[in-house]
C-alpha cells in the first residue's frame, strides 16, 4: 500500500496545555496550586489557566494562518484555505435606555464600537427606533479594517461573547458644544452653523445628532436633529473677523406617531391610534374592513403636513382591489400625485416595514376629524377605488408619519451640543457583543500573484482558487507558434515565439537571436559585461543593430518569452498618427517610418483585435508564473526588411 500523508497534529487545546504544565512544573509547586484540599484549585491557579488560554489561542491562530497559505482544502485540513480579504463581523445587542419621545436613526457605518486592543467596528445595517420604542435591536457590526487583525475570538468567553468591559460605544461627539451658533434655513432644510473659532463641525459628524440647549426662539429649545450633511463655504463671517464657520445640514423630517389612525368602514370610523403607536402589538391595526367595499378607506392624521407614512405590515393583504391615495385641499379630496407606494395598495410581498412617500401636496388643508373627535388635522387617506375579492385582510402593527419640522431661523443666539450614541448621550446600552470573527487576509491574491493569475471582476473565490491552483500543461514553443499563426493566417502573415536567453560563445561574444540587457535588480558587479543597449552602439549609429538589447529585470530574463507579430494595418478607422512599420535605408543608414500608405495610416481596428486575441490565447495555455511580451517586428510585415 502506498504511503499516505499523515494528518497534521491539531493545535494544543486548553486542557492539553494544562496537562503539559502539570508535567513540566515541579510537583511541589504545581499540586498546592491545583488542589487546595477539596479537589478545587486555588485562586493562584488562575495564572496557569490564563497561560493555557493564551497559548491555545496563539496555536489556533498559527494553524489558521498556515492553512490560509494554501489554495485548496483537503481531507487533513484544520482551517479554511486562502481567501480574498474580508472584514470581521459580529452581532451586538443594543437597547435604548435614554429618552424615547423622539425617533433614533442610525445609518450604516455611523455608529462605532471600540474593542480592547485598538479594534473599531461600525454598524453594517440601518437601525431605527420609533418614538416610544425601547426594544432591543440585534445589530451586525463590521470591522473597519480587513484581515485577521479585525478578529476578536481570542477574547471570547465559552459562549462566544465578549465581556462587556472589553467593548464600548465610541466617543464620537468628543464633548463638542458651543455657546455661539446660528440656525439658518437653506431650501427645505435647517442648517446649524458654528462660530468658526474653533472649527467644531466635521464631515465625520454626518449621522450623529445635535441638540439645541438654549435659544432665543422657544420652539427651538430641546430640539434634537440628525445631521445629514456637512458644508464649509469658506466665507469669512463676519467680514474681518478671521472666522470661517462650518455648517451641518439637519434632517427636515422625523418619524412621529400618528395623531389619528382611522379605519372607515362604510362611514363607521374606528381609531387605531393606540395599536399603531406601540411596538409590541402585531396584527392589531386593520387597514381594511373584514368585508371591504368601494369607498372604504384608512386615514392617517397629524398636526402638521407630513411627507409620508411608514407601515409595518405583519400580514400582507391578498386579493383583487385598487387603492387611491388622497388629501384634502379645503374643498374636496384630491389624488396624491408622484406617490411612491411599495405596498401596491396594502399588498406587499413580505411582512416588514414599508415607506409610502409623496411630493408636496399643493393646497393641503387641515380638516376636522371625520371620527368626531374634535381634532383638526392634516389627513391623507388610502381609499378603495375598485374592489373585487379579498382572501387575506391587510394587518399592520406599527404606523408612523414623516413630519416636516424645521428649526426657526435665528442668528448667533443658540447653544448646542453634539450627541453620539453613548448611554449618557443618546442613550444606547450594549446588552451583549458577539466575538467578531471571519476577518481574513488577502492570501488568495498573494498565491495567485506568484503564478501571475488574478481574480477577475465577478469571479468568486471558489472559482478563482480552482483556476489558479491548476498548473497549465507544459506547452512547447511550437504549440504557441501554432496558436499565433492560427489567428494571423486570415491576414496572410505569420508570427514567431522566442525565448529570452543570453547566447554567447566561450569568448563571451554574443551569438544567435538572444535577448539581453541591463538586469535592473542585480548588483552591477554580478551583471553581464554588456550592461545596456547603449554599450553596443557604434559611432554614428542612430539605432542599435540588435533590437533586443534593451533594459530588463531578472524576472524578464529568466521567466519570460517574446511573441513576435507583424504590423497589421487592417481595419483602419479614422486618421491617426500612430506608430506604423519602420523602414531602414541601408544606403544612408537611416530609419524611415511609417512608410506604408504614408504616415497618417489610421487606427487598425481589426489588426489590434488580432493582437489582443493572440495575447488572450497564449495567456490561457502558458505555464503559470511565466510571462511574455508581444513585440511588433517589421521583418514579419515586409519580408527582407532589416
Amino acid at each position: 500500500m502506498a504511503d499516505t500523508l499523515p494528518p497534521p497534529p491539531p493545535p494544543p487545546s486548553f486542557g492539553a496545555l494544562l496537562s503539559l504544565f502539570r508535567r513540566v512544573v515541579p510537583t511541589e509547586f504545581y499540586e498546592p496550586l491545583a488542589n487546595r484540599g477539596d479537589g478545587q484549585p486555588t485562586d493562584a491557579f488562575a495564572l496557569f489557566r490564563g497561560l493555557a488560554r493564551i497559548f491555545e489561542k496563539i496555536a489556533q491562530k498559527g494553524t489558521n494562518s498556515t492553512q490560509a497559505r494554501f489554495f485548496l482544502p483537503s481531507a487533513i485540513q484544520k482551517a479554511p484555505s486562502a481567501t480574498s480579504a474580508s472584514p470581521a463581523t459580529g452581532d451586538v445587542g443594543l437597547t435604548r435606555v435614554g429618552p424615547s419621545d423622539r425617533e433614533l436613526v442610525i445609518d450604516p457605518g455611523r455608529m462605532a464600537l471600540d474593542v480592547r486592543g485598538g479594534r473599531r467596528y461600525v454598524n453594517a445595517d440601518r437601525v431605527v427606533w420609533n418614538p416610544g420604542d425601547t426594544l432591543q435591536r440585534v445589530v451586525r457590526f463590521v470591522s473597519e479594517i480587513e484581515g485577521f487583525a479585525g478578529n476578536s475570538e481570542h477574547l471570547a468567553n465559552a459562549d462566544g461573547r465578549l465581556d462587556l468591559d472589553l467593548v464600548q460605544i465610541s466617543d464620537q461627539d468628543q464633548g463638542r458644544a458651543a455657546t455661539l451658533g446660528s440656525v439658518l434655513t437653506i431650501g427645505v432644510q435647517s442648517v446649524l452653523q458654528d462660530s468658526g473659532i474653533p472649527d467644531l463641525f466635521d464631515p465625520k459628524d454626518i449621522g450623529l445628532y445635535v441638540r439645541i440647549n438654549a435659544a432665543a426662539v422657544p420652539t427651538n429649545i430641546g430640539q434634537q436633529k440628525r445631521i445629514v450633511g456637512f458644508d464649509w463655504p469658506e466665507i469669512e463671517i463676519p467680514v474681518g473677523s478671521g472666522r470661517y464657520p462650518r455648517r451641518v445640514f439637519l434632517s427636515p423630517t422625523e418619524r412621529r406617531n400618528t395623531v389619528e389612525a382611522l379605519q372607515d368602514d362604510g362611514g363607521v370610523f374606528t381609531d387605531f391610534y393606540s395599536q399603531a403607536s406601540t411596538e409590541t402589538g402585531f396584527d392589531d391595526v386593520l387597514l381594511l374592513p373584514a368585508l371591504p367595499a368601494v369607498g372604504d378607506a384608512f386615514y392617517f392624521g397629524y398636526t402638521i403636513p407630513f411627507d409620508g407614512v411608514e407601515i409595518r405590515f405583519d400580514t400582507p393583504g391578498e386579493g383583487d382591489w385598487e387603492i387611491v391615495w388622497e388629501f384634502w385641499d379645503g374643498v374636496a379630496w384630491q389624488p396624491v400625485v408622484d406617490i411612491d407606494d411599495p405596498t401596491t395598495g396594502f399588498r406587499p410581498t413580505e411582512d416588514t416595514f414599508y415607506e409610502v412617500k409623496w411630493a408636496d401636496l399643493p393646497g393641503w388643508t387641515s380638516v376636522l376629524s371625520p371620527a368626531g373627535t374634535g381634532l383638526t388635522l392634516y389627513f391623507v387617506r388610502a381609499r378603495l377605488a375598485v374592489f373585487t375579492t379579498i382572501s387575506q385582510q391587510p394587518l399592520a402593527g406599527r404606523i408612523v408619519v414623516f413630519a416636516r419640522e424645521l428649526l426657526a431661523e435665528e442668528t448667533s443666539t443658540v447653544t448646542w451640543a453634539l450627541r453620539d450614541f453613548q448611554q449618557d448621550s443618546l442613550g444606547l446600552r450594549i446588552d451583549f457583543a458577539q466575538a467578531f470573527s471571519g476577518g481574513r487576509d488577502d492570501d488568495l491574491y498573494v498565491l495567485g500573484d506568484e503564478r501571475k493569475a488574478y481574480q477577475q471582476p465577478g469571479e468568486s473565490d471558489e472559482v478563482f482558487r480552482d483556476r489558479a491552483s491548476r498548473l497549465a500543461d507544459v506547452v512547447s514553443p511550437n504549440a504557441i507558434v501554432r496558436v499565433i499563426n492560427r489567428i494571423l493566417r486570415p491576414f496572410g502573415y505569420e508570427g514567431e515565439a522566442i525565448d529570452v536567453t543570453i547566447d554567447t560563445t566561450p569568448d563571451n561574444t554574443l551569438v544567435g537571436a538572444g535577448f539581453t540587457g541591463l538586469f535592473c535588480d542585480v548588483d552591477a558587479i554580478l551583471a553581464p559585461e554588456i550592461l545596456a543597449a547603449l554599450d553596443l552602439y557604434a559611432s554614428g549609429d542612430l539605432f542599435p543593430k540588435d533590437p533586443w538589447l534593451v533594459l530588463q529585470s531578472a524576472q524578464e530574463a529568466y521567466g519570460w518569452f517574446l511573441v513576435l507579430v507583424p504590423y497589421l494595418g487592417e481595419g483602419d478607422f479614422g486618421i491617426f498618427l500612430d506608430e506604423g512599420p519602420l523602414f531602414f535605408d541601408e544606403t544612408v543608414q537611416v530609419y524611415y517610418g511609417p512608410f506604408i500608405e504614408g504616415w497618417m495610416d489610421g487606427k487598425p481596428v481589426d489588426g489590434d483585435a488580432a493582437v489582443a486575441a493572440i495575447y488572450n490565447a497564449i495567456n490561457i495555455i502558458k505555464l503559470g508564473g511565466v510571462g511574455f511580451t508581444i513585440v511588433r517586428r517589421e521583418s514579419l510585415t515586409v519580408p527582407g526588411a532589416c
